[in-house]
This record gives structure tokens, C-alpha cells and sequence, in this order.
């Protein structure tokens, strides 16, 4: 039996699901069928839809060489805007670098590293050990091709923790380097933006 969703909601193309992006499951007497993990749960339609509208977002906020000066806190500090200044880098970079290196988890028993957050925790000890005084943030930035931003700081703490221009330069290119990143450092819409950094 159809869900009451599935009954009202229009005939539109595959491509566009924006329709269905609050379609959620019922049960046989249409009666909401509730998440082990949060609310309701969603139809696998809705939850295609709710994917197309995320990357939508993700991408109408592409990352930017240069900060707007709007997003300044220096200059405007009432910016509610968070963005975080680093390199991209994905899971899978992480990951093979904490292998390439032999590096594993720091509690016994000693194994090799399989989740990213322990990996950038790892990664950062060694270039802090290698670069004295090293503030590095793990930020899930709004993009389709990173995972996560090494990021040195934010519009907001950059009056405080931004680098001399050519010590910045020679941190980053340390950074490239030692990660195999070619990408350059640039601006990136901070998802954790209730974190501000």
C-alpha cells in the first residue's frame, strides 16, 4: 500500500525531487514510522531529495581564494558567517598518509589507523612536532570535494592566529607537501559554523 506521501505527491521528473524533500514512511495505517536514529524516517525518495538539496547548497557556496571583506570579523564583527582558511583534504588523503607513514593508533593494542579523525589527530602531532607553535583545526567545510579542512584559522580568529605572510607560505607549503596535497589553501563555508574557531 502506498504511503499518504506517495498518494498526494505530484508526478514530477526523476532529476528534479524537490517535491518530495518531507516525503516520510508510514506504516500500514499510515501512521509515521519513527527513526532509530532522529524524528521520522524518510522514504528512500525523500532522502534522495534531501541529498540533491544538500549538494545544491554545497554547491552555491564554493570555496574562494580570497575572504570577502563582508565576511571580515575584523572589519565587520557582526558577521555571523563562518569560514575556515586551510586545505581541503579527503578522507581517503588521511587515510593513506597515516598508512604510507606506518603510523598507528596511539592506545593499545597498537593497529592500524581506520577512522579520519584519529588519522588528522595523529597527522597534527607530527606537524606540530615539526612546526613549533602549530594551531591546526579539523572543519567540515561546505563542499562536494573535500571531507575536511586543515584549516589554520577562521574569518573570525585570524586577527589572532594568522601567520606572517611568508611563514604562512612556508607552513603551507610544509603541510602540501608532507600530505601530497596540490590544492591551494583557500576559503571555505564552515559547516560546524556553531563552532566558531
Amino acid at each position: 500500500m502506498p504511503s499518504p506521501a506517495e498518494i498526494t505527491a505530484p508526478f514530477i521528473e526523476d532529476e528534479d525531487l524537490s517535491a518530495y524533500i518531507n516525503e516520510y514512511a508510514y506504516d500500514d495505517e499510515g501512521n509515521p514510522i519513527s527513526s532509530s536514529t532522529c524524528g521520522w524516517k524518510m522514504t528512500a525518495r525523500g532522502a534522495k531529495a534531501r541529498e540533491q538539496a544538500y549538494l545544491e547548497i554545497l554547491r552555491e557556496s564554493p570555496p574562494m581564494e580570497q575572504l570577502p571583506a563582508e565576511y571580515d570579523a575584523e572589519l565587520r564583527p557582526d558577521t555571523d558567517a563562518v569560514l575556515a582558511f586551510g586545505l581541503g583534504i579527503s578522507f581517503d588523503q588521511l587515510l593513506r598518509y597515516v598508512h604510507k607513514r606506518n603510523i598507528r593508533t596511539p592506545w593499545k593494542p597498537y593497529r592500524r589507523i581506520t577512522q579520519p579523525l584519529v588519522a588528522f589527530n595523529e597527522i597534527s602531532k607530527r606537524l606540530k612536532k615539526a612546526i613549533p607553535g602549530l594551531q591546526l583545526f579539523y572543519r567540515r567545510p561546505a563542499s562536494v570535494e573535500y571531507d575536511r579542512v586543515l584549516a589554520l584559522y577562521s574569518n573570525h580568529s585570524m586577527g589572532r592566529l594568522q601567520y606572517e605572510e611568508e611563514d604562512e607560505q612556508r607552513v603551507i607549503e610544509y603541510i602540501k607537501k608532507e600530505l601530497e596535497i596540490d590544492s591551494p589553501p583557500l576559503w571555505f563555508w564552515d559547516m560546524d559554523e556553531e563552532d566558531t574557531f
